[in-house]
């Protein structure tokens, strides 16, 4: 019990056989050891011209993917100074795409050889959170949670393309946008 709580406190609160999203308990991403913390380091000369190639080829993907019926990249407010751009994420509307599901699109779009997947999880969708408030708060502030309208649909909805998706040339980010098309002129 020691180990697998230990494990679980060491892996952001992950329980051992669950997914990305299972957490057990509250945890904290205190993974960074010494050796990843000099590889970091060293890459620290790269992330001006990275972060430079990343809202580039975020601001072209995003011109682009608004043309595409059903696919709302995420805006940046305009008082953003900084995007890390970790993920890029768009809103999937699946009655645009014949009705075909989020999961339907990821799939289609990992067969082009775009990698994609499934975006977040609300928090009120994960126990570890739902039992943290129910330990401080009482019962009460579960069921006052059961439901955020936006952000269900934004879990419900979202595909993240990973950073590594823009850091790529301008065939690579041209390849995402045919991709889409491609996908979209199909269904």
């Amino acid at each position: 019990d020691l180990h697998a709580a230990a494990w679980s406190l060491h892996n952001c609160g992950r329980g051992p056989a669950g997914g990305t999203f299972d957490f057990e308990r509250m945890g904290g991403n205190y993974r960074m050891t010494e050796l990843t913390g000099a590889l970091l380091l060293a890459q620290m000369e790269r992330l001006e011209r990275q972060m430079a190639t990343r809202d580039r080829n975020a601001r072209l993907l995003t011109e682009s993917l608004v043309e595409i019926t059903g696919l709302n990249p995420t805006v940046v407010d305009e008082r953003v100074t900084r995007h890390a751009w970790h993920l890029y994420q768009i809103r999937y509307d699946a009655v645009a795409f014949g009705g075909r599901s989020r999961e339907q699109f990821i799939a289609a779009i990992n067969a082009e050889g775009i990698p994609a997947s499934a975006g977040y999880v609300p928090l009120t969708g994960i126990d570890a959170v739902r039992n943290a408030l129910r330990d401080r708060f009482g019962e009460g502030a579960v069921r006052d949670i059961t439901s955020v309208p936006r952000a269900d649909a934004a879990g419900r909805d979202t595909i993240w393309l990973y950073q590594t998706a823009l850091l790529g040339t301008d065939a690579d980010t041209a390849g995402i946008v045919a991709a889409c098309r491609k996908i979209s002129a199909a269904w």
